[in-house]
């Protein structure tokens, strides 16, 4: 099996001319009037600013308490709207987008992108398969792909908190609003609960498949992941199960001052030698 790994991620799509920016989503959505004023009520005016969208899957988590307190017939319907979205319609939307993207792209040749290694990619697009004829046995979508959503499954897509982030937040509103009925809130709790995307579970569901794939790698290639938090679990897991990790090196493919920073942050936190490193500007 290969020793090289490619990490790709949503700025390697971006790179080829893709419209797959969470920005893009927004206009996406904003096609859908009703589902637009769904996320209105359920997050507030917020979700007009553009920070809200770079930090979408985060922003997913942190919805607003007292616009969703509203009962209809003597019921709460906050905990459903909340649950609809989440686990219903945001998988659907999602899917749906990504399959009227543009994937009709051309191979960057500067980037030599090698057919026989291995690609765990964050990406629902085809792009790999379709520009860079890579064999789908060697790409790992770790989400899903809009092959799996075309096939019937569901695009893993959501946020990340977990219940303890979730009890903070609630607690800090009531402290601001001693009046809000506690059962509904708490309720509203367990359904954005329902909608993370469960790293901590994916990666032990996998176990055997991190170590199958990724424990003789002795070359990263990162292009276009972000480091974020939510996914940098998956990448911790990855050097984890490798005992050449020490000795092994990388190349990170960065576009703006930002990332680069980003970058050498998290080469510190995965215990990389800098001196391991590359970075390339593309």
């Amino acid at each position: 099996m290969t020793d090289t790994l490619f990490i790709i991620g949503n700025g390697f799509d971006l790179h080829h001319g893709m419209s797959t920016s969470y920005s893009a989503f927004r206009e996406y959505i904003k096609r859908r009037p009703d589902i637009w004023r769904r996320l209105r009520t359920l997050y507030g005016d917020d979700v007009e600013k553009d920070m809200w969208w770079y930090r979408f899957e985060e922003m997913l988590a942190k919805v607003n308490y007292q616009n969703l307190m509203i009962t209809g017939n003597g019921m709460a319907l906050g905990p459903t709207w909340i649950d609809n979205l989440l686990c219903y319609n945001l998988p659907v939307f999602f899917g749906e987008w990504i399959r009227s993207i543009d994937d009709n792209v051309k191979p960057d040749a500067l980037l030599h992108v090698e057919m026989d290694a291995q690609f765990f990619t964050f990406n629902y697009t085809m792009t790999l398969e379709k520009a860079y004829h890579i064999n789908n046995q060697n790409i790992w979508h770790i989400h899903n792909s809009v092959r799996d959503f075309n096939d019937g499954e569901c695009i893993i897509v959501g946020h990340d908190s977990d219940n303890r982030q979730l009890v903070m937040q609630l607690d800090k509103y009531i402290k601001q609003n001693p009046d809000t009925r506690f059962d509904v809130a708490d309720c509203i709790n367990q359904k954005i609960e329902g909608g993370a995307k469960k790293v901590t579970r994916r990666i032990s569901d996998n176990e055997e498949v991190f170590h199958a794939r990724y424990s003789q790698i002795k070359h990263y290639i990162a292009m276009g992941f972000s480091f974020n938090r939510i996914d940098m679990q998956y990448i911790k897991k990855i050097v984890d199960v490798n005992p050449l990790f020490s000795i092994a090196d990388w190349q990170l493919y960065w576009h703006s001052d930002g990332e680069l920073e980003r970058y050498h942050s998290a080469m510190k936190e995965l215990g990389v030698d800098i001196s391991n490193v590359v970075f390339n500007k593309w």
